[in-house]
């Protein structure tokens, strides 16, 4: 896993989470990601929210579009833990 990226991800994700909520894109994201100059290599994003998925950090379906899965995971975040969230150590 992008560990840099990962560390990025979590106040994206939190701010466009608190923005938007239930149906969030991860579209919005990884906008978020690039407008903060963040670079996100193709599949980097997808991995990272599918492990945050089985740690139960958030839920949601992917949706079936292969380029949107490369580039940002492809997925509508209907859950956020924020607790879960607040809780990610990368560097241990």
């Amino acid at each position: 896993m992008n560990t840099k990226l990962a560390k990025a991800l979590v106040p994206a994700l939190r701010n466009q989470w608190n923005l938007k909520g239930n149906g969030l894109d991860s579209k919005d994201v990884y906008e978020e990601l690039i407008a903060n100059g963040v670079d996100v290599l193709d599949w980097n994003m997808g991995e990272i929210l599918e492990n945050f998925k089985k740690a139960g950090i958030i839920n949601g379906p992917g949706y079936m579009n292969s380029t949107a899965a490369r580039q940002h995971g492809g997925m509508v975040i209907t859950m956020v833990n924020l607790e879960l969230l607040d809780q990610l150590d990368f560097d241990e």
